[in-house]
């Protein structure tokens, strides 16, 4: 097992099997996850679904190192992040995390770290998106706190409770990531103060006009996932140990050195 540092939090890979069914209990909370008729409802399923994806994809398990949210759990993983395949040069970075994790600023700080590994340590992507209910205002407040900018929204992608739901799509090139991340050192997600109560509401930080709505070429899948290992110089070590624990799509492989971006 790997493991990424932070300051409250650590990512951990892969994502630990035992702990598999307490996404369901995620699943209720906070998440970029669509509540879809058509996903699993049980407990029984939606542990198997998440089993599947987690053994097809990437995963990081969110561990709160300093118990902030007070989780005596003997294991004491607050969430999940997952990074799921969008072409060969792009993801999308999702999670599952419990209402405490989100609200103490803890699944910043995880989002975050995994951000910064994939851009710096692993991948070749070039860009990252994070996509979810048009509803879900938490989520969308965090992907702009973490330098997502709002693409779009598409209308009636999923139903919920009989109605048609919007997704609202946010974006983050590698290039914006240095920008933003890189010259001005990374001051997100430190989880030293609670997110503020507009947050947790749902109430967006900024104001972003809407472009139109579209209609999507490809349907996301509804969960992805990370990585992480101990970088060295090229990162090609690193990227190959990471594909070969995980099912990465062909062109995925390509080593960091190859996809350096100045």
């Amino acid at each position: 097992m790997n493991v990424i540092a932070g300051q409250n939090v650590d990512l951990i890979f892969p994502f630990p099997a035992s702990e598999v069914g307490r996404i369901f209990g995620w699943s209720h909370c906070f998440k970029t996850l669509l509540d879809s008729d058509d996903l699993p409802v049980s407990q029984s399923d939606v542990t198997a679904s998440a089993a599947a994806t987690l053994s097809a994809c990437p995963a990081w398990g969110i561990i709160d190192k300093r118990q902030l949210t007070t989780d005596r759990h003997e294991a004491p993983i607050v969430g999940v992040i997952f990074l799921e395949p969008q072409t060969v040069r792009a993801g999308w970075l999702h999670f599952a995390a419990g209402r405490k994790a989100f609200k103490m600023g803890l699944v910043d700080e995880a989002m975050e770290l995994a951000v910064k590994t994939v851009f710096e340590d692993l991948s070749p992507l070039l860009r990252l998106g994070i996509y979810t209910a048009d509803s879900n205002g938490p989520v969308k407040s965090l992907a702009r706190r973490l330098g997502f900018s709002f693409e779009r929204k598409a209308d009636d992608m999923f139903v919920k409770k009989g109605e048609p739901q919007a997704v609202a799509y946010f974006g983050l090139t590698r290039r914006r990531y240095q920008e933003l991340w890189t010259s001005q050192g990374s001051s997100r997600g430190s989880a030293t103060e609670p997110i503020s109560q507009d947050d947790q509401s749902g109430t967006p930080q900024t104001t972003l006009a809407e472009e139109p709505a579209l209609s999507d070429s490809t349907t996301p899948s509804m969960i992805p996932t990370s990585s992480l290992s101990s970088k060295d110089d090229s990162g090609q070590e690193d990227w190959e140990a990471f594909t070969t624990s995980v099912n990465i799509p062909k062109g995925w492989e390509a080593s960091q050195q190859d996809s350096a971006i100045a």
